[in-house]
């Protein structure tokens, strides 16, 4: 009954940790400095906005390199997301919303949000499964989180597929690590039209 309680206790204090992440990300969201390069879109991110705008053109069109092919699936989701909300926009009388820089830039935003959030997830999954104990749980969440890669690049730069590609390598190791075959599979595919070197992680 003990060992339960004291597992209990940490993945309670897991759950904090999680949502200061969270918060840490969407305070970068509404105060973190931006690039203004391309109305906030920079280089790789038009590119990411014209996939996002012109999406059926651009992929089963053919309308498209072969380096934003292989980086296009966060594009996707965010055509998707848009995609239904119009649907649900013209059954209910409202006006659709318009696809434009700013409203890409926050859907990558949330993506980014998402993605290191659950990066930590799994990584905690990961460190119970090695049994790191809670001092040692805290110092990796530090040095994940403070790194310029997340606490930084991710927000000045919004437009970008490196930080869903962070959590489906994470991810991957999760799967390696609890023998999750077909999850592992999963990602990879997925992965391969994220950020095409994930197939290196995942092999």
């Amino acid at each position: 009954m003990e060992i339960v309680n004291k597992q209990n206790k940490l993945q309670n204090f897991q759950w904090y940790l999680l949502g200061i992440s969270l918060l840490l990300c969407a305070i970068s969201v509404l105060f973190f400095e931006k690039i203004t390069m391309n109305n906030g879109l920079s280089y790789d991110g038009s590119g990411y906005y014209q996939i996002v705008k012109n999406f059926e053109d651009k992929i089963f069109g053919g309308n498209i390199s072969v380096y934003y092919l292989k980086r296009s699936f966060p594009s996707a989701i965010v055509y998707g997301f848009f995609r239904i909300m119009n649907e649900l926009c013209h059954l209910m009388g409202f006006s659709p919303i318009n696809i434009t820089p700013k409203s890409v830039i926050l859907s990558f935003s949330i993506i980014s949000m998402l993605g290191i959030t659950g990066s930590n997830y799994y990584l905690f999954k990961i460190y119970d499964k090695f049994e790191f104990d809670k001092k040692l749980q805290i110092l990796c969440f530090l040095l994940f989180n403070l790194t310029f890669i997340v606490a930084k690049w991710s927000f000045y730069y919004p437009v970008l597929t490196d930080h869903l590609a962070l959590f489906i390598a994470v991810a991957m190791f999760y799967a390696y690590f609890f023998s999750k075959n077909y999850y592992l599979l999963t990602l990879f595919f997925i992965g391969y039209f994220t950020f095409p070197t994930l197939f290196i992680v995942a092999g």
